[in-house]
């Protein structure tokens, strides 16, 4: 019977074990990034014995209780919440954020970023900062402080479209807008006075900035289809102002032959012309970064510039369980497993949304059901425990009455 004793305590002990995963697992329910755990039993010793009858009788075989054997970590996907916070990234598939303290490297799920003092980007709890992939497939810190702001860029092209009318004298188009070398803008004005009575098609072409300047001239000429010509389709200006160093750019008119531009039709004394495109633009502030499907740091600025950055690297391990978590969302990688380093891609790895977390993978349901298990099992064993001393004690009853009986 003192066997009986020690197999229920062994269960007392096994679940109180699995009560414990349980209510880590259902505290951490709410945690982004979290894994649950499950808890796995095994049982103890056996006694064997024979007994004394005929032969080939079965042994006795009476167990020693039960034991817990580990836990093991469910890698399962969390649902995906959206945060609206750019720098919040979830990942879909296989991957952990590869994280660098400076002294280890630790992976999460959990893609809570912020960009620190020094403009790294890090993570939001732990303060580890987060590692990109190079073309090379090296890993590096991510620094975002040199691309805070976004460069002016001069304007080296202006385009039209539309018909310069083939019956008009002159045409003029205001309100171009184009950026010198340091970001400034300038309001430009393009006057043009046909030239027709001494070449068909040709335009004499005048570009003035705000202040009246000239800032180029030329002609340009169209085929007798409409169509711009060869050698006469562009006009060459120069922006120089005061203390600022010269740009050139070019007023594009089309290709030669081509409608896709400006044209030369008949069109009365209208013309419809007008600017398409220009490439220049002034200096910008950064007002968010995010990131892509693939990982890329996206930064979007004032002056409507979108740039690249660096792209996240994610990891992964054919052994999963051989990870050890650390609190904090983090995993470590104790037993020294070479992980497999790649970007986000959909194939080997998965792929990344930003302005999303991923959740705990923890089962409410599940958790609740298996509470009640863990509880039954309890009550039971310490039922055992319960009727084996009550038993002993009716054995050292009938122990003690017999030794009073004999003395009298």
């Amino acid at each position: 019977m003192f066997d009986s004793i020690y197999s229920a305590d062994t269960g007392l002990q096994s679940f109180s074990k699995a009560l414990n995963v349980l209510s880590n697992n259902v505290a951490n329910m709410n945690t982004p990034g979290f894994k649950g755990s499950d808890v796995t039993f095994r049982d103890l010793l056996y006694h064997y014995s024979t007994s004394g009858g005929q032969e080939g009788e079965t042994e006795s075989q009476v167990g020693e209780g039960s034991a817990t054997s580990g836990t093991r970590i469910d890698f399962a996907q969390g649902q995906l919440t959206n945060t609206g916070n750019p720098l919040d990234v979830a990942i879909t598939g296989d991957g952990f954020f590869v994280l660098h303290d400076g002294a280890s490297t630790s992976y999460t799920r959990e893609g809570q970023f912020k960009v620190d003092g020094k403009g790294y980007l890090v993570d939001t709890t732990s303060g580890a900062r987060v590692e990109a992939i190079d073309a090379k497939g090296s890993l590096q810190d991510i620094n975002l402080a040199s691309l805070q702001a976004s460069p002016a860029k001069a304007t080296s092209s202006v385009t039209f479209v539309g018909n310069l009318s083939r019956d008009a004298t002159s045409d003029q188009i205001g309100s171009i807008t184009v950026y010198d070398a340091v970001g400034g803008s300038h309001t430009l004005t393009v006057n043009f006075t046909s030239n027709n009575s001494t070449q068909a098609g040709a335009w004499a072409v005048q570009v003035q900035d705000e202040k009246g300047n000239t800032v180029g001239s030329g002609q340009i000429q169209f085929g007798s289809d409409g169509s711009p010509a060869a050698g006469f389709n562009s006009i060459t200006c120069n922006l120089a102002p005061s203390g600022v160093p010269k740009s050139t750019f070019t007023l594009g008119f089309g290709d030669p032959g081509s409608f896709s531009g400006a044209t030369n039709f008949s069109g009365g004394s209208t013309s419809d012309l007008k600017m398409n495109t220009q490439d220049g633009y002034a200096a910008g502030s950064l007002l968010t970064t995010s990131f892509d499907a693939q990982g890329f740091v996206t930064l979007q600025y004032s002056n409507g510039q979108t740039t690249k950055g660096p792209q996240l690297a994610l990891a992964w391990f054919d052994n999963l369980q051989g990870l050890q978590q650390m609190g904090n969302e983090l995993f470590t990688n104790p037993s020294g497993m070479k992980p497999l380093l790649d970007k986000a891609n959909g194939q080997v790895m998965g792929t990344l949304t930003s302005n999303e977390l991923e959740q705990s993978n923890v089962d409410l349901t599940q958790q609740f059901t298996e509470l009640v298990i863990i509880q039954r099992g309890y009550q039971s064993s310490s039922q055992v425990i319960s009727v084996t001393n009550q038993m002993i004690q009716a054995l050292m009853d009938i122990r003690s009455g017999g030794s009073g009986g004999g003395g009298g």
